[in-house]
């Protein structure tokens, strides 16, 4: 099963800081899926991610951060979904036009609204 990643507001707040859990959150669901970045961060290439999470996560967390996949999309997060595997979608904000396309694949049950500024302990809870 694969799974994909956003950051801003799921592994970081949104004054980003590390979301509570996210080492434990990150250690499970490189172990449980194939993960991919899903980030305005990563353009095809996983060491913007890296870099950019360097300074703000803690230090453990780094080796499943190297372990995610990238992706590389233009406008829509949803064009790079590969929609003949399972998969789970960790995000905090789903365009109109995403929800419609999850809607077109009958995979709207796949993502998972994370949302830190109502449940700070909400990757504690996931994965």
């Amino acid at each position: 099963m694969d799974c994909y990643l956003d950051i801003n507001g799921v592994l970081l707040t949104h004054d980003l800081k590390p979301a509570e859990g996210v080492v434990n959150f990150l250690r499970r669901v490189t172990e449980k899926y194939t993960c991919f970045w899903l980030t305005t961060h990563c353009k095809g290439d996983r060491n913007t991610c890296v870099d950019y999470l360097r300074p703000i996560l803690p230090s453990q967390a780094m080796w499943y951060v190297e372990k995610i996949l990238p992706t590389d999309w233009k406008t829509l997060k949803t064009e790079v979904i590969m929609w003949d595997r399972p998969f789970v979608w960790f995000d905090d904000v789903l365009l109109e036009a995403e929800e419609r396309e999850l809607q077109r694949h009958k995979s709207f049950d796949s993502f998972i609204r994370v949302d830190l500024n109502k449940n700070p302990n909400a990757l504690s809870e996931l994965g």
